[in-house]
């Protein structure tokens, strides 16, 4: 009965442990990554946990950081080559925040206004 005893506190405590632990987002909501156009794999965005980004529309690259606020990721201290680069879209260069739902990123410029949509790819968690 003791040995009954004491396997129910030990039960308990590691009950009450796993509580405590910091809860993680579930992968599917999760923006950690790459993001890809489907068109054209050559535009893409891959988030790093660390809370930086980099990114390429085929021609030129990006980083900078990201903060998060309910759905909405806002893209933070970007920088970008300037190479020109014919029959490229560079939209990507005007990236501000980025809306996640499920599997799509909407991509807005400064003036909330969707410039592309990227999907999830191989690498996102």
């Amino acid at each position: 009965m003791r040995a009954l005893g004491t396997l129910m506190v030990a039960g308990i405590i590691i009950l009450g442990a796993s509580g405590c632990a910091q809860q993680q987002e579930p992968a599917n909501e999760s923006i950690v990554g790459q993001w890809i156009q489907k068109t054209d794999t050559t535009t893409m965005l891959d988030f790093a946990a660390d809370k930086s980004f980099t990114g390429n529309d085929g021609c030129n690259s990006l980083l900078g950081t990201w903060n998060k606020s309910d759905h909405v990721i806002t893209l933070e201290n970007t920088a970008m080559t300037l190479m020109a680069c014919q029959g490229v879209d560079t939209w990507l260069s005007m990236a501000h925040t980025v809306e996640m739902t499920g599997d799509t990123l909407k991509i807005n410029n400064a003036q909330g206004q969707e410039i592309g949509v990227l999907n999830r790819g191989e690498g996102a968690k």
